[in-house]
């Protein structure tokens, strides 16, 4: 079973029709340019655009705005509010410090109409955070160990489903999420996955 067939049964499972089954994460540090892996991620899978210290930052996320157009994706962008706006953005995606105590900007966006607003987490407590916050889905990490954390605490598909059971915001794992350790999460509450390296890595 692929990740991106995993995905997709999560979110038949546990899912919201508005919210995209398979979540990638840019990051320049592993793929410069990540365009042409973009252009082959599956229809109706989202994209958070991070890449924050490139130079040409809007160029690049204007080129993944209209693939994703193309492709029928939804384009996500990290921490900048402005750039989000600038693009017309689908969604708005909070890291966890931002989360906690967005402010009016942030709490802004979640007004408009038909966009959407997702934040890391690492505790129940942000979870809790997040729910009373009104955001539309979080991205829970780290779920499993991964290539950039190795030897690091993680929390298994139990602590995963743990952490996120007293709260009815939709869950994504994130963290760790290949074709094998994915399949661990059919018997939780996630309503996607999400990931950076790993799902550059898998077959989709």
């Amino acid at each position: 079973m692929s990740l991106t067939n995993i995905a997709q049964l999560l979110k038949l499972q546990n899912g919201r029709q508005h919210l995209p089954h398979l979540i990638y994460l840019t990051d320049e540090s592993h793929l410069i340019d990540p365009t042409a892996f973009i252009s082959q991620l599956p229809r109706k899978a989202g994209i958070i655009f991070r890449h924050y210290k490139l130079q040409n930052r809007l160029h690049l996320a204007q080129k993944i705005k209209q693939i994703c157009k193309d492709r029928d994706l939804t384009f996500i962008v990290s921490r900048d509010v402005k750039l989000a706006s600038v693009l017309n953005a689908d969604g708005l995606h909070l890291p966890e410090y931002l989360a906690v105590t967005p402010n009016f900007r942030f709490r802004a966006w979640k007004n408009k109409p038909n966009k959407i607003l997702t934040a890391a987490a690492h505790s129940r407590h942000t979870i809790m955070r997040i729910k009373n916050l009104g955001f539309d889905a979080s991205l829970v990490s780290p779920v499993f160990e991964t290539k950039s954390h190795q030897n690091a605490r993680y929390l298994g598909a139990v602590g995963f489903q743990t952490m996120i059971s007293s709260s009815s915001t939709p869950a994504f794992a994130l963290g760790g999420l290949n074709n094998k350790t994915a399949r661990l999460l059919r018997n939780t509450n996630a309503v996607g996955i999400a990931g950076i390296r790993g799902i550059v890595d898998q077959s989709l």
